[in-house]
């Protein structure tokens, strides 16, 4: 078929057209800019025009009038041709330059990939590179970043949007080691940055205080970029609220905290920048289900999920948030299938990423196994084996640590709860949902050893902190515990009155 398609169509075109087509055959897309280049010409707007009316051999591209394409059996034939006529290709690098200067990066992104040429790449991730990474594609970016390597600390604006991609995988842990070491090649270097550049290192420096829990830390730096610079860039504006808006929730300022993600879900919404919108929704519905305002929250988590599906997200761990959470929400209600399909799909978004990840869907599966009594002894042990080699915020360790302690207590481990009360978090307040749930981890242990006193102290600490900040989902909690102290303790009328306050 090739060979009567070359006899009776393609040898009756114009010199000039075969030259063109056998030239641009790699290309999947094509407008006349890119022929007035390649081909040294001012005429490509007709060439294509006539290319499109003689027998359909390339079509326009719906919705991108300009760009044309070839149908698949005459790009093969032009394939096919050129290699016969030892018609020298364009390079990967070419290709990736003519579609970076016609603006599409989509296109560009996998021959510049294949090339491997690293000012190439610096400029395309210039160019797109935010682009990139709120359309999801971490997988393309880090293909970039491996190919760069460590020319990348010559770039500032690089290395932000490198960090900015760690923190998204919430690999916390490497994203500070990250900046120092960028820092100490600018310094090297003598690397002046700009202000601009300087607030975007400020709040990447909020967001590394607010993986530590340094919670005040964070909510100052994140404040200091807001005012620091008259007119800060979008992005930097809304990632240093959404920043104090998460300082405010561990702080225990709901209303507050909810405000903040309302306005970055308003301004995100006008950038397209849909992962912080659905961080907001996601937070959002966190703030809402504290205050037992349950109907909300599932709303604002519906959205969120929505978006994901919307935008193709599905594979990016920012989704395993609203599964953990609606796995929670089924365990809760005793509706433990369901729980279970919802973390077996969140494992199914999360075996990419690395094997920290696993431990929040881990601890639901314990959970939810030995709340129907049966085997936890694998889940614990896995547990038990990332907790010993990753690095965790805070909420993480606090849940875990409660499906570690619901399985001791189960088997009457009495050894395992007094080791882990040597070296047990003890925070100072509990302003918000996982300090109050560390309490309760150690009110359980203290219960379990039959240390009542210790428990009522600290059980009694933890409810002013939750009705101090309203937090309604922990009050609950608190006088459910509180309730069996009193009881333990013989105290049968405060029991009673305990009891009937959490009607």
């Amino acid at each position: 078929m090739w060979e009567y398609f070359d006899e009776e169509v393609f040898v009756h075109l114009p010199s000039e057209l075969q030259t063109l087509l056998l030239r641009t055959a790699p290309l999947s897309k094509i407008n006349a800019q890119m022929i007035n280049q390649l081909c040294n010409t001012d005429n490509g707007e007709a060439l294509l025009a006539q290319l499109n009316k003689q027998s359909n051999l390339i079509i326009k591209l719906p919705k991108q009038c300009s760009w044309y394409t070839c149908n698949s059996f005459f790009k093969s034939f032009l394939m096919h041709k050129s290699k016969q006529q030892n018609v020298q290709h364009l390079s990967d690098t070419e290709i990736a330059y003519l579609l970076l200067d016609q603006q599409q990066l989509a296109e560009a992104l996998p021959h510049a990939i294949r090339s491997a040429d690293q000012d190439l790449i610096i400029e395309l991730l210039q160019q797109g590179g935010w682009a990139l990474f709120h359309d999801g594609q971490f997988n393309h970016l880090q293909a970039c970043f491996n190919l760069i390597k460590q020319v990348i600390m010559q770039y500032p604006e690089l290395v932000i949007l490198k960090a900015w991609m760690l923190q998204s995988h919430h690999q916390h842990y490497k994203v500070a080691p990250f900046i120092k070491q960028a820092e100490k090649v600018f310094n090297k270097l003598n690397l002046k940055l700009s202000q601009e550049m300087l607030s975007e290192f400020m709040v990447i420096k909020a967001q590394i205080s607010i993986n530590q829990g340094r919670i005040s830390d964070a909510l100052t730096q994140a404040q200091a970029t807001l005012s620091y610079l008259p007119n800060p860039s979008a992005r930097t504006s809304i990632i240093a609220q959404t920043i104090i808006g998460e300082a405010y929730h561990c702080l225990g300022k709901l209303d507050l905290a909810y405000q903040y993600f309302q306005e970055v879900l308003d301004l995100a919404s006008e950038q397209d920048m849909f992962q912080s919108i659905i961080w907001s929704l996601y937070q959002q519905a966190e703030i809402l289900q504290a205050q037992s305002l349950h109907q909300k929250a599932e709303e604002h988590l519906q959205k969120a999920i929505d978006l994901i599906k919307l935008h193709h997200l599905e594979s990016l761990p920012l989704y395993a948030f609203p599964l953990h959470y609606k796995v929670q929400r089924a365990y809760q209600a005793g509706q433990f299938e369901l729980a279970e399909e919802l973390c077996k799909k969140a494992i199914e978004v999360l075996k990419p990423q690395d094997e920290q990840w696993l431990l929040y869907t881990y601890t639901l599966q314990a959970k939810i196994a030995l709340e129907q009594e049966q085997q936890a002894d694998i889940l614990i042990a896995e547990i038990e084996r990332l907790l010993r080699n990753q690095n965790y915020h805070t909420d993480w360790i606090a849940s875990a640590n409660y499906a570690r302690l619901k399985y001791w207590r189960i088997n009457n481990d009495i050894a395992a709860i007094e080791k882990w009360l040597q070296q047990a978090p003890r925070p100072a307040s509990a302003l918000n949902h996982f300090d109050q749930c560390h309490n309760r981890n150690l009110i359980r242990a203290y219960i379990k050893l039959g240390l009542f006193d210790e428990a009522l102290e600290i059980a009694q600490k933890n409810m002013c902190d939750a009705q101090a900040c309203q937090l309604q989902m922990e009050i609950n909690r608190n006088l459910i515990l509180l309730t069996s102290i009193e009881t333990k303790l013989q105290k049968y009328s405060k029991a009673k009155r305990t009891l009937t306050s959490s009607g």
